[in-house]
């Protein structure tokens, strides 16, 4: 399922309507289908019972987003009033076996976040639009949005709120034709040049949703684990191979933390000092998420830039 969802080419549906209709052919021969268990309560006063369900998109949304799968398990903890939080807001190494591996996760994250409300199916594939997110009308920073006619020849950013708002005479943005903004800004940001220095940190916003930020809140929970493994140890409610065993894997879990220190950190720490063959190796899906990392908004009058709004480290190179 994850695998599916990170081609970019399957929706939640898609994915429930193949899951529906595979067979599993046990090792007797016996054939099953996948399901999903729902409880069920069949009158009042009497215990829940599982039923098998059909796979739906809500359950394989329920499924993509649990961290679980990763290896991880979460914690939502309480806020300032002491009132318990609906999401998780952090990620702890679970006891259990991953099913799929954290980069995968990670992959699958970015992608549903990148596509929001749009509709995705094999027959019906999302047009990533890279600036999304970035891109705003100088007049009222309104976001543009993408859009496309043709049969998706010609694609535009517009202004929505501006359109839906105003009559056509009073709009403030007209239509922007995407590949002219697009090549405009894919030249501004290959031509950085990035500071030797700089260029592991930057890294890390490639491999971590919140960069360093991240990094250093997976460190903080390895090292209490560590930690934790310890005091179990002089207690002696751990062994010393348990704690050895503990302890290999959480200097195992903070080497990996450091994307260089992978091949495939090291891969685009190379391609980092070409920024212009990184930026074709990149699908339209991951340019979007790098523009998010190195904009915080580009607004335009009419047909030209008028301000570009760089983040922390890209707005120093500036």
């Amino acid at each position: 399922m994850f695998a599916w969802y990170a081609t970019g080419e399957y929706s939640d549906d898609n994915i429930a309507r193949r899951l529906n209709r595979e067979i599993f052919v046990l090792p007797d021969g016996t054939e099953v289908r996948f399901r999903i268990h729902t409880v069920y309560f069949p009158a009042k006063g009497l215990p829940g019972a599982y039923a098998p369900q059909a796979f739906d998109k809500d359950a394989v949304q329920g499924l993509l987003t649990n961290a679980v799968y990763a290896g991880y398990v979460t914690y939502a903890g309480s806020d300032e009033h002491g009132n318990r939080r609906r999401k998780p807001v952090e990620l702890f190494e679970g006891k259990h076996e991953a099913l799929v591996s954290l980069e995968l996760f990670r992959k699958v994250q970015t992608i549903r976040r990148n596509r929001y409300h749009r509709s995705t199916t094999l027959a019906n594939p999302a047009r990533i639009y890279p600036l999304t997110g970035v891109l705003y009308c100088a007049a009222q920073h309104s976001p543009l949005r993408g859009i496309s006619s043709n049969g998706g020849d010609s694609r535009y950013y517009v202004d929505r709120l501006c359109q839906q708002r105003l009559d056509k005479h009073e709009w403030h943005q007209p239509n922007l034709r995407a590949d002219w903004i697009e090549q405009k800004i894919q030249d501004l940001v290959t031509s950085i040049h990035l500071p030797a220095a700089w260029r592991e940190r930057i890294l890390t916003y490639l491999f971590y949703d919140e960069g360093t930020d991240e990094v250093e809140r997976e460190k903080l929970a390895i090292r209490e684990r560590l930690r934790r493994a310890q005091e179990l140890y002089h207690d002696q409610d751990y062994t010393r191979e348990q704690f050895e065993r503990v302890k290999s894997a959480c200097l195992r879990d903070l080497k990996a933390l450091v994307p260089a220190a992978t091949p495939t950190g090291g891969e685009a720490l190379a391609l980092l000092d070409n920024l212009p063959a990184l930026w074709v190796a990149l699908t339209a899906d991951k340019q979007k998420t790098l523009y998010r990392l190195i904009f915080s908004a580009i607004e335009v009058c009419d047909q030209a830039i008028v301000a570009i709004d760089a983040r922390g480290l890209f707005w120093q190179i500036g």
